[in-house]
């Protein structure tokens, strides 16, 4: 098997871009399932979730999201990708700390995802709910 110089990117809206981005994505999440960190109970084993470019990774302790965050970063890279920490956040449950980032990456209270505000607390869809019954 050789290697391929790649010397440019697809272009955006290009047919084989959307198979390309599926690819490493997939690649993307294979190493993070084969890391076996996650959440996990006595039911369900969840490293990540993906849709489209929009990505979650789920650890149970700092230790854990820092590896998962370096398997992460070590994945895309092999894959020719970065990852953009000004774009990322990390959000802590019960967060009981002072810090304000974790390895470059600001830590917040609440994300909205896929159109969704979660927040760091037990009840962590409460806000979303207040606000679509406020509609």
């Amino acid at each position: 098997m050789a290697n391929i110089n790649v010397t440019s990117g697809i272009r955006h809206g290009c047919n084989g871009s959307t198979s390309l981005f599926l690819l490493l994505t997939y690649l993307i999440i294979l190493h993070l399932n084969q890391a076996q960190i996650s959440f996990r109970d006595e039911i369900c084993f969840i490293p990540a979730l993906f849709y489209a470019d929009d990505g979650l990774i789920l650890a149970q302790s700092e230790n854990e999201a820092q590896q998962m965050l370096e398997t992460l970063t070590d994945s895309a890279h092999a894959c020719g990708l970065d990852i953009n920490k000004n774009k990322s956040f990390v959000m802590i449950y019960n967060h009981k700390t002072n810090a304000d980032n974790f390895h470059g990456i600001n830590i917040v209270s609440e994300i909205r995802y896929l159109g969704v505000n979660i927040t760091n607390k037990r009840r962590c869809f409460t806000s979303y709910k207040k606000e679509k019954m406020n509609k």
